[in-house]
């Protein structure tokens, strides 16, 4: 899983987004799970830190099965998000219609 997130931190960074890293591990009936989570971060140049969207795409489905066109359309929404990041938060609504 380490391998794909490096690859999914390179995209992040040459897309110009802010990346981090969060290991985690809980238990739950009887197992122990732990892994790491990357996201990016989108800073709104005229916004006031105060307002935010959070896009998640899971790795694995509920299947098994990788769940390619869902990290797809994350990854394709961030780099449309940092495209459009000039534009004012009050004029972004109406230029995603």
């Amino acid at each position: 899983m380490l391998r794909v997130n490096d690859k999914l931190e390179e995209f992040f960074k040459a897309s110009g987004l802010k990346v981090a890293r969060q290991k985690y591990e809980y238990k739950s009936a009887g197992g122990v799970y732990s892994g790491e989570n990357i996201y990016a971060i989108l800073h709104a140049p005229r916004g006031d830190a105060t307002e935010a969207i959070v896009l998640v795409g899971a790795w694995i489905n509920m299947d098994g099965s990788i769940n390619r066109s869902g990290v797809a359309l994350v990854l394709t929404l961030a780099r449309y998000f940092k495209s459009r990041e000039h534009q004012s938060k009050h004029n972004c609504a109406t230029n995603l219609v």
